[in-house]
């Protein structure tokens, strides 16, 4: 295989810096059984047309992009000043100012200012380093004297890093022009750091037993502290974490072949997409996913990836390229108005040490949705039956719609209910399950399938008949009459 090729970014970032020893004792221990994982299947959006801008395709290795706005980061890996940035505003490719007898790489990027590893080549030394590509001034991130800090991340003001303060490396998060906080204590080995973009939230992966075989942690901004907790506790492997504040996306082993998975941040189901072959390396930004699934072999032999993108709440999945070269290390970044900027590198030859790197602006498809209504399921029947239940009462209301198809199901200003006469001929049964609500809900279980709208009613009601209307986003109207007492 090309050793250039990276199959993580967790490795990648490992091996570029440091091999920490971890010890055999890790192994000891309880195993913890693989979390139920639900297999979503995607519906096909197509391919659609990008205009990819190339944005360094010199001799050499160009690699490792990184996306945020207009700005693009990379190592330019046969150059005196080895980080570059590209400004799609301007179209100007530029280098961040490097030191003599220093590297720079592993580089993030976010509103405009890049973090990164700058390693001094006489001590070994390193340190975080930022660089304002607006104010063209460099500076370092409080590193709370330890050693070796590493593997930055940056969202907002909130800069996240691992740094070897012991065997294994630990978290640490900085608050720009604030408090620096090391957030882990503990023997796992820490690494692959990310941070939401409005940087109240960090993933990362946190390992017990090597650097290949971790689990999903992730960090809260509550109240004045890092608060960290697991994500994911199984025993097959979960790798290159990433977030948009309101998901988490990363790629796992599940049923012996590697599958981009999520769940929402803070935790809940997780969810994988049911694919052949190999899906790896995925970013994430407003609820869209871009990922690489290996559909060939590039020239030299090794797996081939093609570009994908998938939108959470439509489940729509769109092929990006369809190349015979191998694309990866894509990144995403949201624009605002469903429109994204990616970046990624391909590797035209297949020859060792020679990727390049490019970028596009993309919007994905509006086309609007299409549900198949399944009918109202128990404790509801349909019409013409009245349902019978008390008023101030909630019930859930359950029903399908052929899938999981966002929480946007509902057309503005819906659901709603209105007076109906109380039809002395009609059936009358009466609501078997009724919840406790503080108000009207909606929640989707990827178990059954099933959409379930908690509806509060009111007490006033009570001696009236009404019927609950479920506008649907698609167009279409679904109807339950009720009768209060």
């Amino acid at each position: 295989m090309n050793p250039y090729r990276a199959q993580s970014r967790a490795r990648r970032r490992v091996s570029a810096l440091r091999v920490v020893a971890i010890s055999t004792s890790a192994l000891l221990g309880v195993a913890i059984a693989p979390m139920p994982a639900f297999a979503v299947t995607p519906l096909d959006g197509g391919a659609f047309t990008i205009f990819p801008v190339t944005i360094n395709a010199s001799v050499g290795d160009q690699y490792d992009p990184h996306v945020s706005g207009d700005i693009v980061s990379y190592t330019f890996g046969r150059s005196a000043s080895p980080l570059h940035f590209y400004d799609f505003f301007s179209g100007v490719d530029s280098a961040v100012p490097s030191w003599p007898d220093s590297e720079d790489q592993l580089s993030d990027t976010s509103s405009g200012r890049i973090v990164f590893t700058r390693i001094d080549e006489i001590t070994g030394n390193l340190a975080i380093r930022i660089y304002d590509t607006a104010s063209q001034t460099l500076g370092e991130v409080d590193a709370l004297s330890a050693l070796h800090p590493s593997d930055s991340s940056i969202g907002s003001d909130t800069v996240a890093f691992i740094s070897d303060v012991a065997v294994a490396g630990e978290l640490v998060v900085s608050r720009l022009g604030s408090t620096t906080q090391q957030v882990t204590s503990d023997t796992r080995y820490d690494q692959q750091t990310a941070v939401a973009p409005l940087g109240d939230f960090v993933v990362y992966e946190s390992c017990a037993q090597s650097p290949g075989n971790c689990d999903i942690h992730q960090a809260a901004w509550i109240g004045s502290t890092w608060v960290e907790s697991d994500l994911t506790t199984t025993t097959d492997p979960e790798a290159n974490p990433d977030t948009d504040g309101t998901f988490v996306v990363y790629d796992a082993v599940r049923s012996g072949e590697r599958d981009v998975c999520w769940q929402p941040v803070g935790g809940g189901t997780e969810q994988c997409l049911a694919l052949a072959g190999e899906q790896r390396d995925p970013s994430i930004a407003a609820g869209v996913i871009i990922y690489e699934d290996v559909v060939g072999m590039a020239p030299d032999g090794s797996p081939s990836g093609d570009l994908f993108a998938y939108e959470i709440a439509t489940n729509r999945r769109f092929r990006i390229t369809s190349t015979p070269t191998d694309e990866s290390l894509s990144d995403i970044a949201s624009l605002g108005g469903g429109r994204f900027r990616i970046a990624w590198t391909s590797s035209p030859t297949g020859v060792v040490g020679d990727r390049d790197v490019y970028g596009a602006t993309i919007e994905l498809p509006s086309v609007g949705p299409r549900y198949t209504f399944g009918g109202f399921l128990a404790p509801v029947d349909p019409r013409p039956t009245l349902n019978s239940m008390k008023g101030g009462a909630a019930v859930p209301v359950k029903f399908s719609l052929g899938g999981n198809q966002g929480t946007n199901i509902f057309a503005p200003g819906y659901p709603k209910s209105q007076v109906i006469a109380c039809d002395s001929t009609a059936n009358v049964d009466g609501i078997e399950t009724t919840v406790n609500a503080g108000g009207s809900s909606l929640a989707y279980d990827p178990a059954s399938g099933l959409y379930s709208y908690v509806w509060k009613t009111d007490k006033v009601w009570a001696g009236t008949c009404r019927q609950l209307v479920l506008g649907l986003a698609d167009g279409s109207f679904q109807r339950a009459n009720f009768k209060f007492k």
